[in-house]
Parts: structure tokens; sequence; C-alpha cells
């Protein structure tokens, strides 16, 4: 993908947001992806009570 220049983007924006949606159209590597997560190991914590945590930390 190339470089864009704040008044390019400006001007054309839609044809800067389709070049970048087909730069982002790159076929997945399922071997690749299920070798990554087979190695991630489980959360300590639960999801829920996790993103409830940092969600109030950064409210208040």
């Amino acid at each position: 993908m190339r470089d864009v220049s704040l008044a390019e983007a400006k001007a054309q924006p839609g044809h800067v947001i389709a070049e970048a949606g087909e730069a982002a159209r790159k076929p997945i590597d399922l071997a690749r992806l299920q070798a990554v997560t087979a190695a991630m190991t489980e959360a300590a914590t639960a999801r829920e009570p996790f993103v409830r945590q940092m969600r109030d930390e950064d409210r208040y």
C-alpha cells in the first residue's frame, strides 16, 4: 500500500478507502492461523470480568 497525503485523502476519500480495501483482501493461510492459535494459552481471567474491569477503570 502506498503513502497518501492528507490533501489527497481529503480530495478523494472514496478512492483512498477503496484502494485500502483492495490491499486488505489477501487470502488467509488457514494452516498458519491454526498453528498460531494452537500455540496460544487460554487467558487466566474470564473475558467478561476483564472487559468490565477495563471499562470501569477507564471510566472513573
